[in-house]
């Protein structure tokens, strides 16, 4: 990674909306705009803007699927890449906002894995407010055993 190309990620990571969304990705891999914007209650154009400002500076790559849009952290083998993976994964330790969004987020795909699109904002903000987090991994574990998978996961 080149002095320039480090600057530049960690410009672009010096924008709090900015980190929160690749501490995600960080946390999850791949995920759908919607599920980003939904866990950090921000509307989709805002979420949008912010991934396109990362995917220019070469720190997320896009996969599109239909209407759906999918980011995910790009490639960061180098040493200073994977030390920035370590950084954000470190974030999500010991921020409690972070690990809220990381709920919120998987609140929202669950939602939507178990009652289809346009599902995820209302139950999600039910679920982040009644259920403790062992709730909602068990939540997730039981759509994973009845194969029914997140939409940012499907083949």
């Amino acid at each position: 990674m080149s002095a320039e190309r480090l600057a530049d990620t960690l410009r672009v990571l010096g924008d709090t909306t900015r980190l929160r969304l690749a501490v995600l990705l960080a946390a999850r891999g791949e995920v759908c705009v919607c599920h980003l914007a939904e866990a950090l209650g921000e509307p989709d154009f805002k979420i949008s803007r912010h991934l396109g400002v990362m995917r220019a500076s070469g720190l997320v790559e896009v996969r599109r699927r239909g209407v759906w849009t999918h980011y995910r952290l790009a490639d960061l083998s180098t040493p200073c890449g994977r030390a920035i993976v370590h950084l954000l994964q470190t974030c999500l330790e010991e921020v409690p906002a972070m690990r809220k969004d990381l709920q919120r987020c998987d609140a929202v795909a669950t939602a939507i894995a178990l009652y289809g699109p346009g599902s995820g904002a209302a139950l999600a903000t039910v679920v982040g407010v009644l259920v403790e987090v062992p709730v909602m991994l068990s939540v997730c574990a039981a759509c994973n055993r009845t194969r029914r998978w997140f939409p940012a996961h499907a083949a």
